[in-house]
């Protein structure tokens, strides 16, 4: 084991593997904002995603003996993440758009804004519109920046499909951002 005061985290998943628990707790406070932003973009509620996040280190510490050392720790453990809000969605709510509920997150996003644009609330909504797969493959590729072959592995499914429902993906949040954009050029 080494003693670089900096360690990668694949290091620290090695050294969790043998033991360390203050491995895993340095991984945690890496991971902790990227994998509680990801939970609240897909369940729009704090509490939830605090619940979520907790699940999903619970989930990675317990699974570390399944994380493949010749990979990336970071997409492993988001694709825990990504498995965990598919589970929530399906346990919790019903399909149809998954829209804010009542006491839903509000106020400035959790983390960095997404695909660059300005107006957070507009894209907020706009994400919020679309089915929750839809919302998750954008999210892991431009907000947690997986590779596409990375995203396709935390959804499960082959690149080429990643690709194309990234790509169907972004044409929707399109339209639902030119929803916005006409209901703010309507006169009051």
């Amino acid at each position: 084991m080494s003693d670089d005061p900096d360690p990668s985290d694949e290091d620290l998943a090695k050294r969790v593997r043998h033991g360390s628990s203050d491995a895993y707790a340095t991984l945690v406070t890496r991971y902790a904002r990227r994998v509680y932003s990801l939970c609240l973009r897909m369940t729009f509620s704090r509490d939830d995603a605090d619940d979520l996040a907790q699940e999903i280190f619970l989930r990675g510490y317990r699974s570390i003996g399944r994380w493949d050392s010749s990979r990336r720790f970071a997409p492993w453990l988001l694709a825990i993440a990504a498995n965990a809000c598919r589970d929530h969605r399906r346990c919790r709510e019903p399909q149809a758009g998954d829209a804010p509920r009542q006491g839903a997150a509000t106020g400035p996003p959790a983390d960095a804004p997404i695909i660059g644009l300005e107006d957070a609330a507009e894209v907020r909504r706009a994400l919020a519109a679309l089915p929750p797969m839809d919302r998750l493959a954008l999210l892991l590729r431009y907000e947690q920046e997986l590779s596409l072959d990375e995203t396709a592995a935390a959804l499960g499914i082959a690149p080429s499909h990643a690709a194309v429902r990234i790509h169907r993906a972004k044409a929707k949040l399109r339209v639902e951002l030119s929803k916005g954009a006409d209901r703010a050029a309507r006169p009051k």
